[in-house]
């Protein structure tokens, strides 16, 4: 196999996990989140690695490094395309869980207040008929 082979194999598996990434975001699974950006950070290194080895193929065998490049380029702009969608899927799902953190948070003052009013009127009604 050729360096731009294992390449696109890479890239590839990439794409899969940021579709998996994607279904974690959707799902609040936080866990599956981690382990798709701890897999992501362990296939950059071999992307860079297979990238220059890639490059050095091309040398030898005198092929034109821009028509190499630009057909590498519509991969990698697909997979940003795909870390652009999960980003703007998450900070949507952020807002939404800081708009329902706010939401329960004010329920709760008004629990709380409502608790004391209770609380105030038993401890006065019990003292008048002692």
């Amino acid at each position: 196999m050729s360096a731009q082979t294992d390449l696109y194999g890479v890239y590839q598996k990439w794409r899969n996990w940021s579709e998996v990434e994607h279904q974690a975001i959707d799902s609040s699974d936080w866990s599956l989140l981690d382990a798709c950006h701890e897999a992501k950070q362990r296939l950059q290194k071999s992307i860079i690695q297979l990238t220059e080895a890639a490059q050095s193929e091309w040398v030898d065998k005198g092929l034109d490094k821009n028509v190499q490049e630009r057909e590498i380029r519509v991969v990698v702009d697909e997979l940003i395309e795909l870390e652009t969608r999960n980003g703007r899927v998450l900070a949507d799902k952020r807002e939404s869980l800081r708009s329902e953190q706010a939401e329960l948070h004010d329920s709760l003052k008004r629990l709380r207040r409502v608790q004391g009013s209770y609380a105030n009127s038993r401890g006065t009604a019990w003292q008048s008929y002692s």
